[in-house]
């Protein structure tokens, strides 16, 4: 296995002044019954611990209580939580976390991820940008769609090289047509894109006329179209 990466350059992490000479420190933090810990993690049931991905924006939380309160200690992501009131396996500390648990959390925090632990990380991030690509492209593809079977021209799917017919369509701004299903792949293969980069991601609104000639937004008309440069 390759050297996995030991730095957080990524990552806004701050570690308590009496971090041990192996980067892990003990914390004891208190929450009301039923609140919520306000925490994002990812782990895998047959390894030991969990790594913090992220916070969720509620100010409410126990750990959002927590680091306005010990701004020396703060929770963040990119650290794992490697054992919690004694447990120490992913799933085990997860129902531990969880609302409803214990009120009293005696948590053991480190920034020594593991190989495994910056896999686990690297792969729930992956997740969570496809999630948000495939989201993006559903957004998108609303304003594309010009029709189904009956509207379809003659001609095929620069994509897939079949007819059109027979799917509901697209047209780009460029005047081509594809099928949807072929565009949506395309678009969430992370490849190149068949728009500008410039609109992709782009804020839509419902009234948003991406076929106008006076569509210069994001000063993105396209002068010449060929499958994956528009």
């Amino acid at each position: 296995m390759p050297a996995m990466p030991c730095c957080f350059s990524f990552f806004r992490c701050r570690f308590p002044d009496d971090l041990d000479e192996r980067g892990t420190f003990q914390i004891s933090l208190q929450r009301r019954a039923g609140q919520a810990l306000g925490i994002m993690a990812a782990y895998c049931p047959d390894y030991d611990g969990l790594v913090i991905e992220g916070l969720t924006e509620e100010s409410d939380t126990a750990i959002a209580q927590w680091n306005q309160e010990h701004p020396e200690a703060e929770l963040l992501a990119g650290l794992a939580i490697m054992e919690v009131n004694g447990r120490r396996k992913g799933e085990e500390i997860m129902a531990e976390l969880r609302p409803g648990r214990a009120e009293t959390l005696e948590m053991r925090v480190t920034q020594n991820l593991t190989p495994v632990q910056w896999t686990i990380l690297r792969e729930a991030k992956r997740k969570k940008r496809c999630l948000k690509r495939a989201e993006e492209v559903e957004r998108l593809l609303e304003l594309l769609v010009v029709g189904g079977d009956r509207d379809a021209p003659d001609e095929c799917c620069s994509i897939c090289l079949d007819k059109l017919h027979g799917s509901v369509i697209v047209r780009l701004p460029c005047g081509h047509h594809f099928h949807k299903i072929c565009t949506a792949k395309w678009f969430a293969s992370g490849k190149r894109k068949l728009l500008p980069s410039k609109i992709f991601g782009a804020r839509w609104s419902s009234d948003t006329n991406i076929y106008s000639n006076n569509w210069t937004m994001w000063d993105a008309t396209p002068r010449r179209c060929e499958v994956g440069v528009c």
